[in-house]
């Protein structure tokens, strides 16, 4: 099947479905993003979003989109908001984004090789840690949410303890946060 949308006349940069598969998002012009109900095959609706290359959803409602200018911003598909941007990777952009499976963290490998945690609920930056001699190109959580593994820059593939990166950071401060990388270490 196939659907026709006439605002969407150049190539998508990005497609995803929420988690429960009953949601599509198609980012095109990079400013638009269109929202598909799946299952009866129906544009839900059209909106501007700020200049992004790509994106995830959290859930059929919440959208994380990376960025063009760096950063990533929250955003509530179904609504009319602007979003909250959380902008505190240095001069990083976000390169790959994943969510945990509780929808709870989003991380956000950078082209720095690092990698921001984020917590959704208050869009609250929690750790940056080096991941890569490169930037990191993709990341995904365990089934658990207990791991992420990141790739990028090299021929490897790191496994790191979620719980141990959040345990560093915890005692920073939010202005020391942004400027200080913590140290998680891979399993």
């Amino acid at each position: 099947d196939t659907l026709s949308v006439p605002s969407i006349t150049h190539h998508p940069n990005a497609v995803w479905t929420s988690p429960d598969g009953a949601r599509a998002f198609v980012l095109h012009h990079e400013r638009n993003l269109a929202v598909f109900d799946v299952t009866r095959r129906a544009l839900v609706r059209e909106r501007k979003v700020p200049r992004s290359t790509g994106g995830l959803a959290l859930d059929g409602r919440r959208l994380v989109l990376m960025r063009f200018a760096g950063g990533v911003t929250f955003l509530d598909a179904d609504g009319d908001d602007d979003g909250t941007t959380r902008r505190a990777f240095g001069v990083a952009w976000a390169t790959a984004l994943a969510a945990s499976p509780d929808g709870a963290l989003v991380a956000a490998g950078l082209s720095s090789g690092g990698v921001a945690l984020i917590e959704t609920a208050r869009h609250e930056l929690r750790a940056i840690f080096d991941a890569a001699p490169g930037r990191v190109d993709a990341l995904v959580f365990s089934h658990d949410g207990a791991r992420l593994a990141t790739s990028g820059g090299e021929a490897l593939v790191r496994v790191w303890d979620v719980a141990g990166a959040l345990d560093v950071a915890r005692p920073l401060s939010s202005a020391k946060r942004k400027k200080k990388s913590v140290g998680a270490r891979p399993r």
